[in-house]
């Protein structure tokens, strides 16, 4: 693996873990998120980006391209939460 690329996967490690850790801040504590349901929550997002693409609406057209964005969103986020369980392990 090159230096170029292994920085960029440390940069997605190092901001998926700022963003749990934002999100966990709010929360109490017996009710935090771990990269596991991160990952969870990932793929849901991924999985109604695929509905919504599958859908055949003609009365709403907008709806196909915002499950394409979600979709790439979803399997984003599952990529990010992949790697902090790498770093949780």
């Amino acid at each position: 693996m090159t230096k170029k690329n292994h920085c960029l996967i440390a940069r997605i490690r190092r901001a998926a873990k700022i963003s749990l850790e934002n999100l966990n801040q709010n929360l109490p504590e017996d009710q935090q998120i771990n990269s596991n349901g991160l990952l969870l929550i990932a793929m849901v997002w991924a999985l109604f980006g695929v509905m919504l693409v599958n859908s055949n609406s003609t009365t709403i057209p907008w709806l196909q391209p915002l499950g394409w964005v979600t979709m790439i969103m979803g399997a984003l986020s599952m990529v990010a939460s992949l790697l902090l369980s790498m770093d949780e392990k």
